[in-house]
Order: C-alpha cells, then sequence, then structure tokens
C-alpha cells in the first residue's frame, strides 16, 4: 500500500467517522421526540459494580453518552491521525485505524436500545450482536496483528494481513454464540461461552503487550517499550468504556482511552519521524 493510497483511505475513514456520528445523533433525538428509546434491563451488569452510591448507580443516560464519548473519540483520533501521520511510514497506523473501526461498530448498540430491539426476539438483534461482538474482536486482535507485523519485511504485505484480521474477526464473531434473550445494561446481547471468550481477550492483549516488549530488544527500539505502555492504557480505557453504565465508568474510561491514545500516536510518531 503506497502512502498517497493509505493517506486518502486514513481520510475517508474520518469522514466516515463524523457521518456516523451525525446519524447517531439523528436517531438519538428522533426516539427521544417519539419517546421510543428504552432502557435494557439493569440488573445484567458488565462491571462489578454494585448500587451502593450515586458514581457506580446503573445510569441509562450514562450509556449512551458512552457510546457518543467513543464515537467521538475516533473522530478525534481519525483527524489527529490524518494531520500529523500523513508522511509517516507507520505499518502500525493501519490497524491503529482497525482498532478505530471496531469502535465505530459500538453504534449499534444504540440503535438496539433507540428501536427497542431487546423487547422481542428479531433477526436485526441478532444481526447487530453480532456487528458489535465483531468490532469487538477487531479491535482486540488489531494490536495483535500490530505488534506482530511490525517486521520491516511484512510491510509490504499489509493489504493482506489487514483482510485476514477483518477476517479472523468475521469468523470468530460468527462462531460465537449470543444469547440474545438477555440484554446487558449497555445494551448489549450476553455472550455464550463468556468465560472462553473472556480467556481468549485477555490471552490476546497479554500476547500483545509482550510482544511490543520483544520487539523494543529485538528492534533495540526502547520506544516499542512505551508502545506497549500506550497500548494497555489505552486498551483498558476501551474495554472500560464499551461496559460503562455508570459516572465512575465513563470518567474512569475516558482518561485512560485518551491518555493511552496520545501515547500511543505519540510514540508511533516519534519511531517512524525520520523513517
Amino acid at each position: 500500500m503506497t502512502l498517497k493510497i493509505r493517506n486518502r483511505f486514513l481520510k475517508i475513514f474520518a469522514f466516515f467517522s463524523v457521518l456516523t456520528f451525525t446519524l447517531a445523533a439523528l436517531i438519538l433525538v428522533t426516539t427521544m421526540i417519539g419517546e421510543n428509546i428504552l432502557p435494557p434491563p439493569i440488573e445484567i451488569r458488565t462491571l462489578p459494580f454494585y448500587s451502593i452510591h450515586f458514581l457506580t448507580n446503573c445510569n441509562f443516560p450514562v450509556t449512551i453518552i458512552s457510546i457518543f464519548v467513543i464515537l467521538l473519540f475516533v473522530i478525534i483520533a481519525s483527524f489527529f491521525s490524518n494531520i500529523h501521520f500523513h508522511k509517516t511510514q507507520s505499518t502500525e497506523l493501519i490497524f491503529y485505524f482497525a482498532f478505530l473501526g471496531g469502535m465505530l461498530c459500538e453504534v449499534f448498540r444504540l440503535a438496539i436500545m433507540a428501536f427497542g430491539l431487546w423487547v422481542t426476539f428479531s433477526d436485526t438483534l441478532l444481526i447487530f450482536g453480532k456487528l458489535i461482538l465483531f468490532g469487538r474482536v477487531m479491535a482486540t486482535l488489531s494490536f495483535f496483528f500490530a505488534a506482530l507485523m511490525s517486521e520491516y519485511s511484512k510491510r509490504n504485505e499489509v493489504e493482506r494481513n489487514l483482510l485476514m484480521l477483518i477476517a479472523i474477526s468475521a469468523l470468530v464473531s460468527a462462531i460465537t454464540p449470543l444469547n440474545t434473550a438477555r440484554i446487558t445494561s449497555t445494551g448489549m446481547t450476553t455472550i455464550g461461552f463468556s468465560k472462553m471468550y473472556t480467556t481468549f481477550k485477555v490471552t490476546i492483549i497479554i500476547l500483545t503487550g509482550l510482544m511490543f516488549f520483544y520487539n523494543a530488544i529485538k528492534e533495540e527500539k526502547p520506544s516499542f517499550n512505551w508502545l506497549a505502555i500506550g497500548f494497555l492504557i489505552m486498551f483498558s480505557g476501551y474495554e472500560t468504556m464499551i461496559a460503562s453504565d455508570c459516572l465512575i465508568s465513563i470518567v474512569v474510561g475516558s482518561v485512560l482511552l485518551f491518555l493511552g491514545s496520545t501515547q500511543y500516536l505519540l510514540t508511533l510518531h516519534k519511531i517512524y519521524l525520520w523513517t
């Protein structure tokens, strides 16, 4: 992928993220005016918070806000990258945008709640659940691919690696069962074999961090250590945000997401500035 084609792709993605945010806002306003938006059951919470304080109480408006914070983050990160990386040869940036693409899939949670799809079973609810899961798997695997495919010999295969990432994410989301009868407080269908899925995700996160540290030693570039740190902070914020249904989680998640992403992107820019 040439630098010109890559930059064109990144610009298209940035404008698409704005379009997604605008569409989500229109859906929210329309459903609020029609009083059609329905909060999901609050007894199923992803984060182990107890409703004993106003900061940890399950709060439906906060869930909606968290989705828009995620979408806004994607817009800021994509435009920031377009401005500061248009001359930077970084294959990791492609996979970072795959991470942002996975985050955009969270908009389907808003659609589930806005149209009350959880009230009765529908094929649309299952499809939206699969799309959300696809985005989350791709967001997790994107940094794994970034760390694994960072060698100079593999930079010319970025298109193939990106297609492989999308294909694996689609396969994992397709074979993972969803329970559409049980909806979490964040508007996501519950995942079957949840322990297996969680183990898979944690394993990928640990391997990704270790590979960044390994690359720092192999390439003799200590800056890769900061990539690992930035990734771990950013991904912690991401995981908190997609499970956010109370004030404390949205505040902590937002701070970690923005700080970690800033660290990750600034380190990438420093590594490839003269490449």
